[in-house]
């Protein structure tokens, strides 16, 4: 089922806290948390109103990041793309183990998943602009493109208000020509407009228009050859998911995973070869809370590996899975390098990386649960 981190972080869906607060004021609940403590769990800095992006992102570091090295035998090239909530859209460099803000939010805007084109100059990202917290609006996130260095303010390409979608899990094409994301559809009140659920959208910036090509997707990727779209699909009946390739066109879709077990999955990577797919595997708890007003009103009961004790396992297509690390964590993401080498990924413990085959696991930073990582060259 659907619950707070995985809003906060699977879906990058920032106007559903509010939500979520304004129907337990309708129902008569006085929620005793508030939206800051439901989605950030890193420890809060505090910023004056001169405090610049670089600035914020040296202060957290400092505070949470030991100097931590990388082992001899290991040499990852390239850096890592992260985006978080509060601190926005950071990058991380190999050679000065170190954190770098690419955009900050300012007070009031809040950043969901956000993706680096492939030729470098444009992040694609969930982001939700600066309002008023009285505004009805406030928290609302749409789809914007932002320069790859931070400079100029976010450019809309799909407003949630006029459409009613929440948009999550952002991914380009590799020839950088087309987006591919995911969006919720499930009004709160009303009489819904057109079908309702998740659904995989493709997108060819700046117009469109966006074309839905299947339902009861949380997570998408593109191999890197650009011929084959892979995604996590999630049964709404039993709650459980497997992952799928497809045609870029979402024809032909074919499970990689063994049907008779139980798969709760919400996160992937793609090996740049496009034969092997590392992902997030939630271990079930044997005790279930009960629905939240929010899962009651939009009639979901996801089952989310964010919400459960993960681990990052490997499938390397034709062969069984493989469990790879044993962190029991949570909010897992992760993503290969661009040479298929090594394997990074983010948990609520900090930022990894590892060999492909799950050897050498190495800390690379104490910042936790990032809502994506990304692996660029």
């Amino acid at each position: 089922m659907i619950k707070n981190y995985l809003i906060r972080r699977s879906l990058g869906i920032m106007a559903l806290m509010l939500i979520v607060q304004g129907c337990q004021s309708v129902a008569g609940v006085t929620p005793t948390t508030s939206s800051a403590e439901i989605t950030s769990t890193a420890p809060s800095t505090e910023v004056t109103a001169t405090t610049s992006s670089a600035e914020l992102v040296a202060t957290t570091t400092a505070q949470n990041q030991l100097p931590l090295t990388l082992p001899s035998g290991l040499n990852p090239t390239g850096k890592l793309i992260l985006s978080d909530y509060n601190s926005g859209v950071s990058e991380f460099n190999f050679s000065t183990m170190g954190l770098v803000s690419r955009f900050h939010p300012p007070n009031n805007a809040f950043v969901g998943p956000a993706v680096l084109s492939p030729d470098g100059k444009t992040f694609a990202m969930v982001y939700s602009p600066p309002r008023d917290i009285g505004d009805p609006q406030y928290g609302a996130a749409d789809l914007y493109t932002l320069s790859a260095d931070g400079s100029g303010e976010p450019h809309l390409l799909l407003n949630t208000t006029q459409s009613g979608d929440y948009y999550f899990s952002p991914w380009w094409s590799p020839d950088g020509q087309t987006l591919y994301y995911g969006r919720l559809y499930t009004p709160i009140s009303g009489t819904p407009t057109k079908p309702t659920g998740y659904f995989l959208v493709r997108f060819v910036p700046p117009n469109g228009p966006p074309q839905d090509l299947t339902t009861n997707i949380l997570a998408v990727r593109i191999s890197a050859d650009g011929t084959k779209l892979f995604y996590v699909s999630v049964d709404p009946q039993t709650t459980l998911s497997n992952i799928f390739v497809a045609g870029l066109d979402g024809t032909n879709p074919k499970s990689l995973l063994p049907d008779k077990e139980d798969w709760i999955i919400d996160s992937i990577g793609v090996s740049p070869d496009g034969d092997s797919i590392i992902f997030n595997r939630g271990t079930p708890e044997t005790t279930q809370s009960a629905p939240s007003i929010l899962d009651e009103l939009m009639g979901i009961r996801i089952a989310s590996a964010h919400n459960l004790p993960s681990d990052i396992w490997i499938l390397k297509i034709g062969e069984a899975p493989k469990q790879l690390t044993h962190l029991k964590g949570y909010g897992f993401v992760a993503d290969f390098s661009p040479d298929g080498q090594y394997i990074a990924f983010s948990c609520d413990s900090g930022v990894y990386i590892m060999r492909a085959d799950g050897t050498e696991q190495t800390k690379i930073s104490n910042e936790p649960n990032f809502s994506m990582l990304q692996w660029v060259p």
